[in-house]
């Protein structure tokens, strides 16, 4: 399955990803699915949306005389944001939240660990009394409205993430059944 995952995230997302890149994110995404039960393929939807497979990617709190705002995109450096608060959601599935910067750099900097603690915090929201009493699929649909945005994005029933979520999810779906053809 490794390998199928590799060659299908090079036709899926060749762009974003070089063979070393796809191998590290299809062992991370298997691991992590073995660990938790989430789909591997879901996981890899999610870490695309969520940073184009770039552990550099950083959302954070970014604060100056004018307030505080919500900054998201790369951030090469090790050294903390200037003027940023302790909200950092780090790596390839911007996992973290009320996290230090130094725990941010540990998930931006181990690939297996960002796809482990994103689906053990995806399976915390499938098992969240908002979202546990539904069926499967509505359970996992709301368990990904929390992931990306919290009770606020559940209540509202939010359907953007989702719907993006599925979608790149059923792209990743059609670059496997090209591989398992060939």
């Amino acid at each position: 399955m490794l390998k199928t995952l590799i060659t299908a995230l090079l036709i899926f997302a060749p762009k974003h990803v070089t063979e070393g890149t796809a191998h590290e994110n299809a062992a991370a995404a298997l691991h992590a699915s073995q660990e938790t039960g989430v789909p591997a393929k879901l996981l890899l939807a999610m870490a695309y949306h969520e940073s184009k497979y770039s552990p550099e990617a950083l959302s954070r709190m970014q604060c100056g005389d004018s307030g505080c705002k919500r900054t998201t995109g790369m951030w090469t450096s090790t050294k903390r944001p200037p003027g940023s608060r302790p909200t950092f959601y780090c790596g390839i599935m911007q996992v973290g939240g009320w996290v230090s910067w130094e725990e941010c750099l540990r998930l931006r900097n181990d690939t297996m660990l960002n796809y482990l603690t994103g689906a053990q915090h995806l399976v915390s929201w499938m098992n969240d009394p908002y979202c546990d009493h539904l069926g499967d699929e509505a359970n996992l649909t709301c368990a990904l409205r929390g992931y990306s945005g919290g009770y606020p994005a559940i209540k509202a029933q939010s359907t953007k993430y989702v719907s993006a979520i599925y979608l790149l999810q059923r792209k990743i779906e059609r670059a496997i059944s090209k591989v398992d053809v060939s």
